[in-house]
């Protein structure tokens, strides 16, 4: 990376909330909670996932914390992502979640930058189960929104 405003997977821990986050990095302008999810532009979107230490089918009241569980591998390079309400062939996810995501794991009580994930084609034995695997561990925020578009070491 050629700037000093790199965002990392280990430069940047313990962030406050989704929307501060997209405030800040995604040129966003959000006062209040954010859900899960958000849009950049055709090519990359942001995704603040749950990170669980195992797979045992969720506990969650509402959204995908009803029904899914994500974990991340040892190593930080792939995000699995078990939908327990659905069995392996039932994938009607828009194309829209193929795109490139910048991943901000909620790990116990704080957000941390994961990188840039990509799905990537997986069959789940039993549950429907999406594989997406770290592509770079830090984007350059100077050139976020330009063509030019900068990631570090995957």
């Amino acid at each position: 990376m050629t700037s000093g405003n790199a965002v990392s997977a280990t430069s940047c821990r313990k962030i406050a909330n989704n929307y501060e986050i997209l405030n800040k990095y995604f040129r966003k302008n959000y006062k209040l909670y954010m859900r899960a999810w958000s849009q950049i532009n055709k090519e990359y979107a942001v995704w603040f996932p749950y990170i669980h230490e195992t797979n045992e089918e969720p506990k969650g009241k509402f959204g995908g914390t009803k029904n899914c569980v994500n974990i991340l591998t040892h190593n930080g390079m792939d995000i699995f992502e078990y939908d327990y309400s659905k069995s392996p062939d039932e994938d009607t996810r828009p194309m829209e979640f193929n795109q490139k995501r910048f991943v901000f794991g909620k790990i116990g009580k704080t957000i941390q930058f994961l990188g840039v994930f990509v799905r990537t084609p997986y069959r789940g034995e039993q549950y429907l189960t999406y594989k997406y695997v770290r592509i770079a561990r830090e984007f350059d925020t100077d050139t976020l929104f330009s063509n030019d578009m900068q990631f570090g070491n995957k």
